[in-house]
């Protein structure tokens, strides 16, 4: 339980992790929502992979109220991710991406959240902000937990996510082969070996979208790593369904026309006429999927 004492010793230790490369727009503003929360027991590391723009000497301004950073080059994300976290002492951890950004008191919630003597994850609402439209939309993962499988649909948006050390270390670490999956394939591991696994509604980051968004892209390799997460924890016959809705473009266009107009009952005979056997939550999930990535 948090008290109102100044000493930092009497607030868990939350331990942020930013992985960076080349975002030299955009990781002052990552910085400043970090050092900005006020968090009187913050351990802060910044694992550049020696970007060749500004990033570094944005670092340095900051570098007293950093506990540890570096610039030099890495085996990708999940790896720097993965060397941040390893090398952390908090009790609780996460990750912030250089161009993501907390919200105010988003640190203070998390400290009251979570048991640092149990296996506990808490996720959290985000904005994502479009930078060319300055748009924001919201989220609502409370609703979409109550009913989506996270083995079918990643939920979970990153930015705003926190876990105690004991599950990091009962989960063990991220995956380094992916790029793109990364942290689903955590989440999916994650919540299978947690105590507690917890949805709250409070918007705790924002999630910036821009033309060099990773998660945007239209690399092969992210429908590959799409297919590896089916097969890996669901089944052969979830893969091909997949990718039937993937490839098989005039099937892809009656999927997103059916559930655009939200005709249900009709999109339930088209699922069941089309893979019979497989459940139907689990079709309508992968359907939305595909609809908003591919």
């Amino acid at each position: 339980m948090l008290t109102t004492s100044n000493d930092p010793s009497a607030f868990p230790k939350i331990s942020v992790i930013t992985p960076s490369y080349n975002q030299g727009q955009y990781i002052e503003e990552t910085i400043q929502s970090v050092l900005g929360q006020y968090y009187p027991n913050l351990e802060y590391i910044i694992l550049d992979a020696g970007s060749t723009d500004n990033t570094v000497s944005i670092i340095k301004k900051y570098e007293s109220q950093i506990s540890y950073w570096h610039s030099k080059k890495d085996n990708g994300q999940a790896s720097a991710i993965n060397e941040g976290l390893n090398m952390a002492t908090g009790d609780i951890l996460c990750w912030l991406n250089s161009d993501d950004m907390f919200m105010p008191g988003t640190l203070h919630f998390i400290a009251k959240q979570l048991n640092i003597n149990k296996k506990e994850l808490v996720f959290g609402n985000c904005c994502h902000m479009t930078e060319n439209t300055h748009t924001m939309i919201g989220s609502d993962v409370v609703l979409w937990a109550s009913y989506r499988d996270l083995k079918c649909y990643d939920y979970i948006i990153q930015p705003s996510s926190f876990w105690t050390r004991k599950l990091w270390e009962a989960t063990g670490p991220l995956n380094e082969s992916l790029h793109y999956v990364l942290d689903w394939d955590w989440y999916i591991r994650a919540q299978k070996a947690s105590d507690k696994f917890t949805a709250v509604e409070r918007y705790l980051s924002i999630y910036r979208i821009h033309p060099l968004h990773k998660t945007g892209s239209k690399d092969t390799r992210r429908y590959e790593e799409f297919k590896w997460i089916y097969k890996t924890y669901l089944n052969e016959k979830i893969v091909q369904y997949f990718i039937s809705l993937v490839e098989n473009k005039s099937l892809n266009r009656l999927t997103k026309k059916l559930i655009n107009k939200k005709r249900v009952l009709w999109y339930k005979r088209f699922v069941t006429l089309t893979r019979r056997g497989m459940p139907n939550n689990q079709l309508r999930d992968i359907a939305e999927v595909v609809r908003y990535n591919f």
